[in-house]
């Protein structure tokens, strides 16, 4: 007599030997069950795409910029600030005919035979738009990047969903975030500020609300310490620290943690590169409204045209510190300044994750008043009366103290070159940020501001 097989002991073997005995019935049986099984797996995907596409959805298609074409103009006054009127609303000076022409009480034949070939030809597009809008590039990309996060096991809370031949300013990404979720740590705020982008007014407008809101500040001066260094600070903050606390300082992102405190909430402030390089070059070389030049400014050139011209190293590449206050103090993130582009690419990668999973929020020095609001909605506690202190005559006297002198306006090919080539990966960095600070602002429900000379 043989000896009976041994049977496997592991239930899951019986459950797919009994579907694999099932699917070879079946498909003996009837030949074209593969087929069928194939057809509607196809279906279904088609449904899916198709449900996904015809939900209803806000139109994000401006990318980061809002479209307002249609909004009214407002009367300015010499300081750029919106004039109101006698109720204290803002005076509008250009508004669109469907406002100011009454309706008339018929349409002619003509206008109305106008409006059915309009309509047959709208729905004619809609028709030969439909498989363009079922096929859209956009869904395409973002479905590949979540099966590559699946396969990889690497999830960086945000994917990029348009053609890398889409230029910079215009891409679009999805981000994993909670726009809505409540600050980490409401006791302890860390703004690691960016030099030379607005850190000084919002130093006086958050010095102003410490008294306002009744919380402890702490500014460290430049020069105190190194960007850096860890060590230091965290010895400064267990002497300092008195909840509920305010931290602004030029620092890197540091975990907290390792040093046995609790991670802050981490918010800071982005600018656009090029304008922030020319702010710092203007800096070195005039100083501010209340200051003398910096030494050492005779090594500069004229100006930064006859720097790039010149093939000057200091407008070959960015000197000063911009990516690593967001990827932090590890010795990899100075990489960006030294490494090859892979290396450089790896380190904005940091930088952005750190940014949608780290920073409870970074805002936009060309968006400022929409970054007030953001920050008093999302941090009451702190910033609750931003926007009252930055109209204030207190702050507005210290922010024209503190200005830069302006050197002469950049021409459009040296814009391009700083953009695109010394500061590419810079300005990659901050239309990422752009755009996620302008999700977040919708999912906010907060309308921007008109008034971008800030």
């Amino acid at each position: 007599m043989g000896k009976k097989s041994k049977k496997s002991t592991q239930p899951g073997n019986d459950v797919i030997s009994t579907l694999h005995n099932k699917w070879r019935y079946y498909s003996r049986k009837n030949k074209n069950l593969p087929k069928i099984i194939a057809f509607s797996a196809i279906l279904l995907v088609f449904f899916i795409l198709k449900s996904s596409v015809l939900h209803k959805h806000k139109d994000f298609s401006a990318g980061y910029i809002r479209d307002n074409s249609n909004d009214p103009e407002y009367l300015m006054d010499e300081e750029g600030n919106v004039v109101l009127d006698e109720s204290g609303n803002p005076v509008v000076i250009n508004q669109s005919e469907e406002e100011t022409m009454p309706e008339e009480e018929g349409l002619s034949e003509e206008s109305e035979v106008i409006d059915e070939e309009n309509a047959v030809s709208e729905s004619t597009t809609d028709e030969k738009g439909f498989f363009a809008k079922l096929i859209d590039i956009n869904k395409i990309f973002s479905i590949r990047a979540r099966l590559r996060e699946w396969w990889t096991g690497d999830n960086p809370g945000y994917r990029l969903v348009s053609p890398l031949s889409v230029p910079i300013p215009q891409r679009k990404y999805d981000f994993d975030s909670d726009f809505l979720a409540a600050a980490p740590n409401p006791r302890f705020v860390f703004h690691n500020k960016l030099p030379k982008t607005g850190s000084t007014t919002m130093h006086n407008i958050v010095g102003l609300l410490s008294r306002r809101n009744n919380f402890t500040y702490w500014k460290i001066m430049s020069g105190v310490m190194k960007f850096g260094d860890e060590s230091t600070l965290v010895q400064a903050l267990r002497m300092r620290y008195r909840e509920p606390f305010f931290l602004l300082q030029h620092h890197y992102w540091m975990d907290f943690e390792k040093y046995d405190m609790v991670q802050p909430t981490f918010v800071n402030m982005i600018r656009e590169p090029v304008t922030w390089f020319q702010s710092h070059y203007s800096f070195m070389k005039y100083g501010a409204n209340s200051r003398k030049a910096n030494s050492g400014v005779e090594n500069l050139s004229e100006d930064i045209e006859a720097c790039i011209k010149e093939e000057d190293k200091l407008c070959q590449g960015n000197p000063w510190t911009y990516i690593e206050f967001f990827c932090g103090s590890d010795k990899f993130c100075n990489q960006i300044k030294n490494g090859d582009e892979e290396s450089k690419a790896k380190v904005v990668d940091i930088a952005k994750r750190r940014v949608v999973n780290q920073y409870y929020v970074v805002g936009i020095l060309e968006q400022f008043e929409d970054t007030l609001r953001m920050f008093e909605t999302m941090l009451p506690d702190f910033y609750s009366g931003a926007m009252t202190a930055w109209k204030s005559d207190y702050i507005q006297f210290r922010r024209n103290q503190t200005k830069t002198i302006k050197g002469a306006p950049l021409a459009d090919d040296a814009m391009e070159y700083l953009a695109f080539n010394a500061l590419k990966y810079e300005t990659d960095f901050y239309y990422f940020c752009r755009f996620l600070f302008n999700e977040r602002l919708r999912a906010l429900q907060i309308e921007p501001s008109s008034n971008v000379n800030t």
